[in-house]
């Protein structure tokens, strides 16, 4: 007798702040909607083509971001009531620890919830490079989730072809245009340039995943 295939579970990661703020710079000079709006329009529909298109349970959503913006702050129950769970990251000297917070929180569901599959990360800043890679070296599956305008070069390619999901085309048809395709270009011209101080916060990153995956054990 032929078994269906269980459904695999997946958690989602988002940082709304970065998402946010890539969408109101992508709405600049178009009337359609308000940044606020496209970006909840935008995780309301990824969670439904996870769940519809992609074949999967939702298990897990959380979204990090200081929520100073007052429309960020409006957000806070639309993100509960569509069971993303917001965590407040600190915000000090115009950076916030939204891209740490979530790793960590990664880090710790990879090493606790053998149950989940697959982790979806909303955001395209490079930090997120050390997660991406101790995901994979644990045999489970990633999608970045992000607009191609403001995604990291050197992430897209380290995530490759297939396991990046263009934000463009979850909102394209609410902009009064087509969605663009979602196989993206393998890289993104001028974008590789090595960055002194991004080195350094993927060292750090590194080093405290690193020890809390050996604390853990």
């Amino acid at each position: 007798i032929m078994r269906p295939t269980p459904r695999a579970n997946c958690a989602v990661f988002v940082d709304f702040e970065n998402i946010y703020l890539a969408v109101k710079g992508y709405l600049e000079g178009r009337p359609q909607g308000s940044p606020a709006d496209v970006t909840m329009a935008l995780l309301s529909r990824l969670k439904r083509k996870i769940e519809e298109e992609m074949g999967m349970n939702f298990i897990m959503g959380r979204a990090y971001g200081n929520w100073e913006y007052s429309e960020t702050q409006e957000a806070l129950n639309s993100l509960a009531m569509m069971s993303f769970d917001p965590q407040y990251g600190i915000n000090k000297a115009g950076k916030n620890s939204a891209d740490l917070e979530l790793s960590l929180a990664v880090q710790e569901v990879l090493l606790t919830r053998g149950d989940i599959n697959h982790f979806f990360i909303a955001g395209g800043d490079r930090d997120y490079i050390p997660i991406v890679r101790r995901i994979r070296e644990r045999a489970k599956g990633v999608t970045v989730v992000c607009l191609e305008s403001s995604a990291s070069g050197d992430l897209r390619n380290i995530v490759g072809r297939g396991h990046f999901l263009p934000a463009e085309t979850l909102i394209g048809d609410l902009l009064g245009r087509d969605a663009p395709a979602e196989t993206p270009p393998s890289k993104v011209e001028g974008d590789g340039a090595v960055d002194a101080k991004a080195y350094i916060t993927e060292a750090n990153m590194e080093l405290c995943l690193r020890l809390i995956e050996e604390a853990t054990r």
